[in-house]
């Protein structure tokens, strides 16, 4: 697994959680429009992320994948179970990692 983004009603009590009693390092934040935390427990830019929407549930997360052959057959199969994205393939501009 790369990372999971949760969204949370509120960072401040998750903060410390994760970074002072988990020993999760903070890699990057931002405060507004949200106040978003990226953790990193490995080499890689996060590992972890909360987001401060108001709201309880998974973000998204993702898998890492062998090769992009097998990212594209991943995309078609969510999309034929799920309908077409409202999101279009890319990349991540912290670890250059391919994404649907």
């Amino acid at each position: 697994m790369g990372h999971a983004v949760l969204n949370v009603e509120d960072t401040e009590p998750l903060l410390s959680f994760y970074r002072d009693l988990l020993g999760f390092r903070v890699s990057d934040y931002a405060l507004k429009p949200y106040k978003l935390y990226f953790f990193h427990i490995n080499g890689r830019h996060h590992s972890f992320a909360i987001v401060g929407s108001g709201k309880q549930s998974l973000h998204h997360f993702m898998v890492e994948l062998c090769s992009l052959e097998m990212s594209a057959r991943a995309m078609i199969s969510r999309s034929s179970r799920t309908g077409p994205s409202r999101t279009r393939s890319g990349r991540h501009t912290n670890d250059y990692m391919t994404s649907f």
